[in-house]
């Protein structure tokens, strides 16, 4: 389940592996799962993602309620491409970011 909900794949216009999509699935609480990873290996190299939510309550009964943050890492081959699209909600919201 873990890295199903990383987001990594080839990218559907790629052609020899030079292009990734990074789509990561957040859970809806931290109970379910609290960080993924997954690599994805091309010709040019392996791309990789990682993501984990930081600043949980250490009572276990608030990790549906809380609100958190979620540090994410990307690795990219010098030579490669990706894009990175955050998730979008049934409820037509994207999440609120800080990308730095």
């Amino acid at each position: 389940m873990v890295s199903s909900v990383a987001g990594v794949s080839l990218h559907p216009l790629s052609s020899g592996g030079s292009r990734v999509l990074f789509w990561p699935r957040f859970p809806n609480s931290a109970s379910t799962i609290q960080y993924a990873w997954a690599d994805q290996g091309t010709a040019r190299g392996d791309y990789s993602i990682a993501w984990r939510f930081l600043n949980l309550p250490d009572i276990d009964a608030l990790l549906d309620s809380a609100k958190t943050r979620i540090q994410i890492r990307l690795y990219v081959p010098p030579d490669g491409q990706s894009v990175f699209r955050l998730p979008e909600y049934s409820d037509g919201k994207g999440v609120d970011t800080v990308i730095r």
